[in-house]
């Protein structure tokens, strides 16, 4: 085995092992349908224990919360959930241009550039989705580096536990 290869499996393990058994699954599910093509040979389904230790019930490894956003507009959302940092706003507008404009992936400069439209617009973007991806449990998630410098652009995903979270609050102005 490389040493690449090992330190980057000795990485994995160190940080799964901080983890809980929910958010561990969550995130080897992800790893999964993210790098795991259909000729491979480990599937998702390839049990990791012997069957014994396996429980009856089947785990749902996959879980998708959908947003339903019901504004047309950014201002609209923003307005009625009155973002009080800057955090929260980037959050609801990355929520917005998943659900509302088709993006699968955003960027900082997307997101911000959304923002900007709405003079909303907030000073450091990649540390406020830095401080979305350390919270417990992660509101996005980053699921690649395009480039070697600390300004390589850098693609995000809203975390199944963001979308709950703006779900959460649009129940409770009673719009869903």
């Amino acid at each position: 085995m490389e040493d690449k290869e090992l330190k980057t499996l000795t990485n994995c393990f160190e940080s799964l092992s901080e983890l809980d058994e929910q958010a561990r699954q969550r995130v080897l599910a992800w790893l999964n349908s993210r790098f795991l093509d259909e000729s491979s040979p480990i599937t998702p389904n390839t049990p990791t224990k012997p069957s014994s230790t396996q429980p009856e019930k089947e785990i749902e490894t996959e879980q998708t919360t959908e947003l339903d956003i019901p504004y047309e507009h950014l201002s609209e959302l923003l307005s009625k959930l009155y973002p009080r940092t800057a955090a929260e706003k980037v959050l609801y507008t990355s929520c917005y241009l998943h659900k509302k404009m088709g993006m699968r992936f955003l960027t900082g400069r997307v997101i911000n550039d959304e923002l900007k439209k709405h003079d909303e617009g907030v000073r450091n973007i990649t540390a406020t989705i830095n401080a979305l991806i350390e919270k417990t449990p992660a509101l996005m998630a980053q699921l690649e580096k395009n480039g070697a410098t600390a300004q390589a652009q850098k693609k995000y995903v809203v975390t199944e536990e963001g979308k709950r979270e703006i779900m959460q609050k649009l129940r409770l102005l009673g719009k869903k």
